[in-house]
């Protein structure tokens, strides 16, 4: 035996700091377990995809692709916050799936825009006892490309941050500023904690895109009333994802971090 790539499909999600996404689990039906023997193809599963090859001393590939097989791949979904972190309106989570295919599309994408959308969302059908998260339908003909990419977009946030601890609090003139020396949030403000405790906060200006690496604010202190700042947090902390509400269409989403 001797085997050839023939093509491989990739997950990606910009949330994470390499991109690459090792959430979800690809599971075989039965159908595309005996197409795939038929044909003499191997798959194998990457932690972030899969690859396909074919057995060369069997069929050449025009052979294979002449018959425009279609193989089917469920996904089921490893990560329970994925909907936390990830821009994707899809409200009926109980009777919808994501949709991906390369059907009419010669992107290198198997969905429409730059990232999964709303557009990939499907009725939930046919399925056993286990909804699966998504479906792969894979158009094996002479269009195929070598690899494709299934790609996730981060959600964004209104992000707060609030100064706890009694020397923060005790700041002549805090400011939250990005490595450029600007500021994208507004404060310092008065808020109060629902436990009824008094605190200062800073809101962002616009929504913050959440990433798994260390956000690029710094908490400072114009101590001297004059441009000058004192540094005094130089990297501050991230939104915690499993605080953020989950697919429901909110229309504005708000992270809470707490400095101490």
């Amino acid at each position: 035996m001797s085997y050839t790539p023939l093509t491989a499909v990739y997950f990606r999600h910009d949330y994470y700091t390499s991109t690459r996404f090792e959430q979800l689990q690809v599971n075989i039906p039965v159908a595309t377990a005996r197409d795939l023997r038929r044909y003499g193809l191997l798959l194998r599963q990457q932690a972030d995809g899969i690859t396909i090859s074919f057995d060369d001393t069997l069929l050449s590939r025009d052979n294979i692709l002449q018959d425009a097989l279609s193989l089917n791949f469920d996904l089921s979904l490893k990560d329970h916050l994925f909907y936390n972190y990830t821009d994707l309106q899809q409200h009926d989570l109980r009777n919808s799936i994501l949709l991906f295919t390369n059907k009419n599309n010669s992107t290198g994408r198997l969905h429409q825009d730059v990232y999964v959308s709303v557009s990939e969302v499907a009725p939930l059908t046919g399925t056993g006892f286990i909804r699966p998260f998504g479906r792969i339908e894979l158009l094996l003909d002479k269009e195929l490309r070598p690899q494709y990419v299934i790609h996730f977009a981060p959600r964004s946030t209104q992000w707060y941050y609030f100064l706890m601890s009694g020397h923060l609090q005790d700041l002549i003139k805090p400011a939250v500023l990005d490595p450029s020396g600007k500021t994208i949030f507004s404060g310092p403000q008065s808020a109060v904690l629902p436990d009824g405790r008094q605190t200062i906060s800073f809101v962002s200006d616009s929504p913050v895109t959440l990433a798994q690496q260390a956000a690029p604010f710094m908490l400072v202190d114009y101590a001297t009333g004059s441009d000058a700042y004192r540094i005094v947090m130089p990297a501050l902390p991230v939104p915690d994802i499993s605080r953020i509400s989950v697919a429901g269409g909110q229309s504005k989403l708000s992270s809470e971090i707490f400095l101490y």
